[in-house]
């Protein structure tokens, strides 16, 4: 959601300078882009790995759906989290693309190439736990050699494909970030060194206030709906407090973040 914002937001102002000749006013917007991505992705990134189980107890574990359902849910969750910042940067890096002299093919190119990267990944990472794994050994021993038969015994294997689409969605924005800088088009900022301090003391600060609140709060379980969901408020909620209070003590500033 906040990806297809920025990007709707950038892609004018991408276009109008490209259209004025102003190169420089067209790497500054892209640099906003790319810092606000951050922004937004990195947090986002470590409280949905941290808070994955909590969040799928608490939207789906009654009834039917088992403690083992949510653990199994929440690996594919914290799998496919870890590309959060690069989902957000491909809808930064490709209206850059869209704004110059409407190149169209250039993302498409990117996006097939992340498909084909997807594909490979999960292959390769089905290869790996059934060769390299001894509980894949054993459950493609116990299948007689199928591997569908081996895949479908291993708890958690799930989560490969999540990871592969993550993995392919990181292929997909450094191929169009890599583009763009040979194309000459973006030049990076100064101060990037003293943003990357802020977001990384700021994510640091999060992610232990959260591992904290889980260790009060382990077995999720144990509550109904209610109490579960004002515990996650609070995880939530205590998490945005440090980081969003970590970037103003370091100096980052609302103005900033304008554009």
């Amino acid at each position: 959601m906040f990806g297809v914002a920025i990007g709707t937001v950038i892609l004018p102002h991408l276009s109008s300078r490209h259209a004025a000749t102003d190169p420089e006013g067209f790497s500054r917007g892209l640099d906003w882009g790319f810092r606000l991505c951050l922004l937004l992705g990195l947090p986002a990134c470590a409280g949905l790995i941290l808070c994955a189980e909590p969040l799928m107890a608490t939207l789906f574990q009654y009834r039917e759906f088992s403690e083992l359902d949510t653990r199994m849910a929440s690996w594919s969750l914290i799998a496919q989290s870890t590309a959060v910042p690069a989902f957000l940067l491909v809808k930064v890096l490709a209206p850059a693309f869209y704004s110059r002299n409407k190149d169209t093919r250039t993302p498409v190119r990117a996006a097939v190439v992340a498909v084909l990267a997807n594909a490979a990944c999960t292959v390769g990472l089905f290869a790996l736990l059934l060769h390299a794994t001894p509980v894949g050994r054993e459950a493609l021993e116990a299948a007689g050699g199928n591997w569908r038969q081996a895949l479908a015994t291993i708890h958690g294997a799930h989560a490969l494909l999540a990871l592969a689409i993550a993995m392919a969605g990181w292929v997909n924005a450094i191929q169009l970030a890599w583009l763009l800088r040979r194309a000459g088009v973006y030049r990076r900022q100064p101060g990037w060194g003293a943003v990357m301090v802020q977001l990384g003391v700021a994510t640091a600060g999060l992610v232990l206030v959260v591992v904290a609140m889980r260790l009060v709060w382990s077995d999720w379980s144990l509550w109904n709906w209610w109490e579960r969901g004002w515990r996650l408020a609070a995880m939530v909620g205590g998490g945005a407090v440090v980081y969003t209070g970590l970037l103003l003590a370091l100096g980052m500033r609302p103005r900033e973040l304008r554009g």
